[in-house]
């Protein structure tokens, strides 16, 4: 079941969605990305479910399922399909005037500019899923609700920031696509070390979950679950990152005129 807080802010996040999508042309935000906007918004729903919650405190293979969902699963869903521009069109004219002031100028541009650059992204994504996975943090997050609340915000707050950053590349204002090819490479080997550890370790890297002989088991396969999704995602942007990236050189040569050499007919 899942808990009726995260059905109401799903409510209300797809309303201003279907409210933003209604106004734009329907080429600007297609069904397929539509589609994908609200499979994402499940997958959060089922990430923060009562049943997920309820096994994360006994279970670390269930607790990093969540993990993988809301970090690698939900949010290339969510930012594929638009919603940026479906909750901007929803605002008001004035209102979406003063953000665009904000995006434009100020500290607000500023922030944006810092906090886009792929270097930034790939230290905050590395430094958030390292920090939250040491001993201390994450047996904290298990033991307290507001710390495990604040966690899988955390996780998903990055989680939109890093494939906003990599889907959105070559775009206006965004990186280009030999940066985000490097930010997924950059990003995909920490998170494999840190899988291989969980996976290996000897002993129990998380002593909250117990001392019996299943548990050992069990942060095995939490591990195997942290590196295949991220490994597989990874591994699919990159090659979708290669495509775009050819697909656009043969555009900019289809384009290009013709140069002429002296001499020559």
């Amino acid at each position: 079941m899942i808990d009726p807080s995260v059905v109401a802010i799903a409510a209300v996040v797809a309303f201003f969605y279907v409210r933003g999508v209604r106004i734009v042309r329907r080429d600007a935000i297609p069904m397929r990305r539509r589609v994908s906007f609200f499979a994402g918004l499940l997958a959060v729903c089922v990430a923060l479910s009562r049943y997920f919650e309820g096994a994360a405190t006994t279970r670390f293979s269930a607790h990093m399922a969540q993990h993988m969902i809301l970090l690698t699963v939900a949010p290339p869903l969510l930012v594929y399909g638009r919603p940026t521009l479906a909750f901007l069109m929803s605002m008001s004219l004035g209102a979406r005037r003063r953000v665009r002031r904000l995006e434009s100028r100020g500290p607000a541009s500023f922030v944006l500019r810092v906090g886009g650059h792929p270097a930034v992204v790939g230290g905050v994504y590395t430094a958030a899923l390292w920090s939250w996975h040491l001993p201390g943090a994450y047996q904290e997050a298990i033991r307290s609700s507001p710390v495990h609340a604040l966690e899988h915000t955390t996780f998903l707050a990055i989680g939109l920031l890093f494939w906003g950053t990599v889907i959105g590349a070559s775009t206006r204002r965004r990186v280009s696509y030999p940066a985000a090819l490097a930010l997924v490479f950059a990003t995909m080997l920490p998170g494999v070390w840190l899988a291989m550890i969980l996976t290996f370790a000897p002993h129990l890297v998380y002593p909250v979950y117990g001392s019996h002989v299943g548990a050992l088991s069990d942060q095995e396969l939490a591990g195997a679950l942290m590196w295949a999704p991220m490994a597989l995602i990874s591994a699919t942007a990159i090659a979708l990152l290669f495509l775009r990236w050819f697909r656009l050189l043969d555009m900019r040569n289809e384009v290009r005129p013709s140069v002429r050499i002296a001499g020559q007919p």
